[in-house]
């Protein structure tokens, strides 16, 4: 069996795995949880803990002010809300925009550039709330947000809550697709904490009880993936982080080739080096699913995928210089097979349909989440048939700066 398309079987059979792992677990959870969670968010003796939201921010004067706009008017106590903002050395006029929105709420730092991680340690040196929270400056947060991620704080094991990530500007080509891969993420976030495996607490709007990092420590440069570092430093230390789906934060995605291209290979590298640093959580029975299945399948798979990508090279370059030699020899005749494309046996095409269904049913539940009603068929369509050929680029590039030891870059 050619290489190439026993790669594409290994992928195929390890994210039908995934999938069905994450839509069986999720379906048992829920139904045993509901009536806890529900209690949760519907308690109306509502004891709310005083919080503290930190903005770093670094040359944002375009999304600033609609950022703390969204902040100012949650739906929270006001003397029980506090808004830092930490201007990261900017070179254009985000102090300034920060600084005109005149809000008793709102504390605006300024520092010399050091990385989104520093700016959240430097505000931490202002922050007595009970709760502190994180939120980019190019995001922006529905109202009701706060009040459902505080509510599963009630849980005395909980440490940290992430919310429900939406893409806020959807009207380009390469939008489209990442708006559905967000609106799936917010079912797989919900199915890996409810898995007791969620590893990131992303920057779009996550919460952690000050003193559990007081205790631990706060945010590190963690290859430029500060979010994922803390994540899985959490879990490290036995700590539990929930998501909240119908908390929801619209935040702004990359909008040309070069700039997906350039988060996505960061996101990856970042991944790579914090696993490799983080080894002794993988096949550890002691963290659980995390250890046992959802870190190692993560590995595997953008292993497999940079096993894929250099096959496929190698197979696009033997058949090119087949096609030559024939054409030199027997006359020209163009036709060839391309062993990534051409997966003929039923086995594979079942599989792959199945996965397809599958990712159908997680953006459905996304959805029902998040409580969207609009179906983004196009976005769907989009997805399936052009996003295998984004995702081998950055992995294969991330991977090849871990290997040769160079860095990344922000943007």
């Amino acid at each position: 069996m050619n290489l190439t398309i026993l790669m594409v079987y290994f992928l195929l059979f390890f994210a039908l795995y995934f999938e069905v792992f994450l839509l069986v677990n999720y379906v048992f959870e829920t139904i045993s949880n509901k009536k806890i969670q529900n209690n949760y968010l519907s308690d109306k003796n509502n004891l709310y803990p005083s919080v503290t939201i930190i903005v770093p921010a670094w040359n944002e004067e375009k999304t600033i002010r609609k950022t703390l706009e969204s902040l100012i008017n949650l739906n929270y106590p006001n003397d029980k809300l506090s808004i830092i903002v930490v201007d990261d050395g900017s070179t254009d006029n985000t102090f300034n925009v920060a600084k005109s929105i005149k809000n008793s709420k709102i504390t605006v730092l300024k520092k010399k550039n050091g990385g989104k991680h520093s700016a959240l340690n430097y505000a931490m040196q202002f922050v007595n709330s009970e709760i502190v929270g994180s939120l980019d400056a190019d995001s922006f947060v529905e109202k009701n947000s706060l009040q459902l991620l505080i509510a599963h704080f009630k849980n005395p094991e909980i440490a940290a809550v992430t919310a429900g990530i939406k893409a806020n500007n959807t009207k380009g080509f390469l939008q489209s697709i990442q708006k559905t891969e967000y609106d799936m993420l917010i079912f797989i976030r919900k199915a890996f904490s409810l898995a007791d495996s969620l590893f990131i607490t992303p920057g779009p709007f996550s919460l952690f009880r000050k003193s559990i990092l007081d205790k631990i420590g706060y945010w590190k440069h963690a290859h430029m993936t500060e979010d994922l570092e803390m994540g899985l430093r959490l879990q490290k230390n036995n700590y539990k982080i929930a998501n909240e789906p119908k908390a929801i934060v619209y935040t702004n995605v990359p909008e040309s080739p070069v700039a997906l291209y350039k988060q996505r290979e960061r996101w990856a590298y970042g991944f790579i080096n914090n696993i490799f640093e983080n080894k002794n959580l993988l096949l550890n029975p002691k963290y659980g699913n995390l250890g046992i299945l959802i870190l190692p399948m993560a590995m595997l798979s953008s292993g497999l995928i940079l096993f894929w990508s250099i096959a496929s090279i190698f197979t696009l370059l033997d058949n090119l210089i087949n096609l030559l030699t024939k054409a030199f020899i027997a006359g020209f005749d163009f036709s060839f097979s391309f062993g990534i494309f051409s997966i003929s046996l039923s086995v594979g095409v079942i599989i792959l349909m199945i996965i397809i269904t599958i990712y159908m049913v997680s953006l459905m539940i996304g959805k029902r989440l998040s409580k969207d009603k609009e179906l983004n068929l196009t976005g769907l369509v989009l997805y399936l048939i052009f996003y295998r050929f984004f995702v081998p680029i950055w992995i294969t590039s991330a991977y090849f700066k871990v290997f040769t030891k160079k860095k990344s870059k922000w943007r």
